[in-house]
């Protein structure tokens, strides 16, 4: 009985939400409250949590997993399979875009954002509370830093990376493939492919077939 109701729930959301989407095939699942506006475009089989809002010029890859209160909005691609965790934000500015590959699953309370272009390879592993922004705002305004204008350059994410939790990329870093960075580093400039980084400013300790780097 729970599961038919499941499924008509399910087919009733969608009916609803799919009016606001470019395309929408039928969903694994959908929650309550889903807000969807915009040039939304959907794979098939995707699963949405409660209280998910999407706007703006998004692709969601097929097999892809929104946790609740999740917030996605601008010009935003998640390849097959993502796993986005729960009250995370992903957005960009009016001429920026990110990209993130195909089963990667990012962590809660993430906040992700791109005034240019962020893209994240296949096969990442973000833990909970990480920040990657290409973009930071500048200090020299001769009355309120509030209004000092904001400078931004790529940030690049290469496949398998891990981010353990409260880490943060600043703009214009670079992390190359299967990359790991230790719990709450500060990432800027480029990380080589492979090695294992941490701290503040983040360092590479030892590469991940190697001893440790003196």
């Amino acid at each position: 009985m729970n599961s038919w109701l499941d499924h008509l729930r399910t087919w009733i959301r969608w009916r609803l939400a799919s009016r606001h989407a470019a395309s929408f095939p039928r969903p694994r699942h959908i929650g309550r409250g889903v807000r969807i506006n915009g040039n939304v475009k959907f794979g098939r089989d995707v699963e949405l949590g409660d209280a998910v809002t999407i706007e703006g010029d998004v692709v969601v890859g097929d097999g892809a997993a929104i946790e609740p209160g999740v917030l996605i909005r601008g010009s935003v691609v998640l390849g097959e399979g993502a796993q986005i965790g729960r009250h995370t934000y992903i957005g960009t500015g009016p001429s920026g875009h990110l990209s993130i590959g195909t089963h990667v699953h990012i962590g809660w309370f993430g906040m992700l954002g791109a005034m240019q272009r962020l893209t994240i390879g296949d096969h990442c592993i973000f833990a909970p509370y990480v920040q990657i922004t290409d973009a930071e705002h500048g200090l020299d305004h001769p009355d309120h830093v509030k209004y000092a204008p904001i400078d931004s350059a790529p940030v690049s994410i290469g496949e398998g990376v891990w981010l353990g939790s409260h880490t943060v990329v600043l703009k214009g870093a670079r992390i190359g493939a299967r990359g790991a960075i230790g719990a709450h580093s500060l990432v800027r400039g480029e990380i080589p492919d492979n090695a294992v980084a941490f701290g503040i400013p983040a360092k590479v300790h030892r590469m991940r077939s190697d001893r440790a780097v003196s």
